[in-house]
């Protein structure tokens, strides 16, 4: 966005730096999306450490995040391949429901694979029991991060990073038809 109104090539971590360093915030409140839902199945155990090598369809992982369109929030959920970094299935909606997630999940399953393990975070709609039927129907294990490690699902993290500063924040998004457009390239 620099480069195309003022002509000056600079990198997003360079301009994050500039911001962080001048004390540069975002003045719109961030959503509240760790609240915890009610769930009767607790979480269950993180099956990553111990792995040496991730294979395609070894690990795929999903997490939600939230886009600023225009005045309200809108969320997104993917489910990723750990090994190619490949967005297999996604979904777009004003709300975080499971049924988000699970649009997500029929998604990557329609392209005729599953993996092995299936890894996220603790939220309510991963531990919901429509989300955890579904996998356990596949025969997929199910991985779930330590509560507050954000690292233990680090190939989604970078994924959204990448996302919302080389697409999404570059791009004048203002209805959710636009996101999805953008988001299906």
């Amino acid at each position: 966005m620099v480069e195309r109104h003022y002509g000056i090539k600079i990198g997003a971590k360079k301009i994050e730096r500039i911001r962080r360093d001048m004390r540069i915030k975002t003045i719109y409140r961030h959503p509240k999306t760790s609240v915890p839902g009610k769930r009767k199945e607790g979480p269950r155990p993180y099956l990553l450490k111990s792995l040496k090598t991730i294979d395609v369809d070894k690990v795929w992982s999903s997490d939600i995040t939230y886009l600023r369109i225009g005045s309200k929030n809108y969320y997104l959920c993917v489910v990723l391949d750990w090994a190619s970094r490949e967005v297999l299935g996604w979904s777009l909606s004003d709300n975080m429901s499971t049924q988000l997630c699970l649009e997500a999940l029929d998604m990557a399953f329609s392209i005729g694979r599953k993996p092995e393990i299936f890894n996220t975070d603790q939220g309510s709609q991963y531990t919901s029991h429509e989300w955890l039927r579904e996998l356990e129907e596949r025969g997929i294990s199910i991985s779930m991060d330590g509560k507050g490690r954000w690292a233990d699902n680090i190939a989604v993290e970078c994924f959204w990073r990448t996302y919302k500063h080389d697409s999404f924040l570059l791009n004048e998004v203002n209805t959710l038809e636009e996101a999805r457009r953008l988001t299906a390239h």
